[in-house]
């Protein structure tokens, strides 16, 4: 395979599903990709596609729970139920529709895209009324944007600076 794509999520109408389509239809060979995702409504989307796919037994929620409480416990469930049964550490680069637990528990290269930084901007706005969901994606987007070399910001300048002024120390 020539690289892997990790699928969070579903393949339901969001912005992130719409992303993850239009990432997968950008394949130049589909053939050449393991796609990997762990909730079902993504095998249709792949199968109409004809891509090779891996579906994982992940319980996202309860990976959720394990790393906000200690991101050792989460590596460890993420070896047993993706890494060691893929073999997803001998490749080379992992991309992912979007942030996720996953992108910041595997150790390499990863392409993570950051959606709806806006919200942080614009608080008011309902996805951010959730402090959990707040404390959630700081942790995340923190840890994310500390384990990497290059953060290529394809938005704006402005871009760049809000995620310097919120994430990185």
């Amino acid at each position: 395979y020539k690289g892997v794509l990790f699928l969070s999520g579903t393949a339901r109408d969001t912005g992130v599903a719409t992303y993850s389509i239009y990432l997968i239809d950008a394949l130049e060979d589909p053939r050449e990709y393991l796609v990997i995702y762990y909730d079902s409504s993504w095998s249709s989307v792949l199968a109409s596609r004809g891509i090779r796919s891996v579906q994982v037994d992940i319980c996202y929620r309860l990976l959720l729970v394990f790393y906000m409480i200690s991101k050792v416990i989460a590596r460890k469930y993420v070896y047993k139920k993706l890494v060691s049964k893929i073999g997803l550490d001998s490749f080379s680069c992992v991309v992912f529709n979007t942030a996720s637990p996953v992108a910041a528990l595997l150790s390499g290269h990863r392409i993570v895209p950051i959606h709806d930084l806006m919200h942080k901007v614009y608080p008011e706005m309902l996805e951010f009324k959730n402090v959990y969901r707040i404390f959630y994606r700081n942790k995340l987007y923190s840890d994310l944007f500390s384990q990497e070399e290059i953060v290529v910001v394809a938005d704006s300048h402005v871009g760049k600076e809000q995620i310097d002024r919120f994430y990185v120390a």
